[in-house]
């Protein structure tokens, strides 16, 4: 996240959709974690209970081009730059009003 104006909106956004994640009533055997420290690359890691494997994920809401569910493109590579950054994992992309969210595994 590196637009200022977004921070308390993203960082309050990212911490109720992980809420939401971890709180499935099913056993789910994945964790979302939140990094403490902004690094301005990922923002967490899903964890796996069982094995202990890790996947790194991006978290972004998206102001422009990602409306109501209505995304912009036709791929999610066409406008993010981080799809190419191979210590992420996952990226998570929320629409402006917080009613869906797109996934692009790297």
């Amino acid at each position: 996240m590196k637009r200022p104006s977004m921070y308390n909106r993203h960082k309050v956004s990212l911490k109720a959709f992980v809420e939401k994640f971890n709180n499935v009533k099913d056993d789910l055997r994945l964790v979302m974690q939140i990094y403490n420290t902004e690094n301005f690359r990922d923002d967490g890691v899903i964890v796996d209970t069982k094995t202990g494997k890790r996947i790194t994920f991006d978290w972004e809401i998206r102001d422009r081009y990602f409306t109501s569910g209505k995304f912009a493109f036709k791929e999610l590579g066409q406008f993010e730059r981080k799809l190419k950054k191979g210590e992420i994992g996952l990226s998570l992309q929320c629409d402006q009003d917080e009613t869906a969210v797109m996934a692009a595994w790297h």
